[in-house]
């Protein structure tokens, strides 16, 4: 059998060679994306995250929470 026992230290070096080559970066988090610019599903995705992050700091529990959240048109079904 062949060894795959180093792939992930080549992977990581051809990383690093083709990030620095192309100027290319890891994103810094959802805080920083610029949301005007993205297109559906992911605009709907990062609405619903900011609805979240701005209910969840004054809501102290789940039916609180959902009545905040569909005040805002969105609703939550549990699986």
């Amino acid at each position: 059998t062949i060894s795959d026992r180093n792939d992930r230290f080549k992977s990581e070096k051809i990383c690093k060679e083709l990030t620095t080559k192309y100027g290319l970066y890891f994103a810094g988090g959802k805080e920083k994306v610029k949301e005007y610019r993205l297109k559906e599903p992911d605009k709907t995705k990062y609405e619903i995250y900011q609805a979240l992050k701005a209910e969840i700091a004054r809501c102290r529990d789940w039916k609180n929470l959902l009545v905040h959240l569909k005040k805002q048109d969105i609703d939550v079904r549990f699986k």
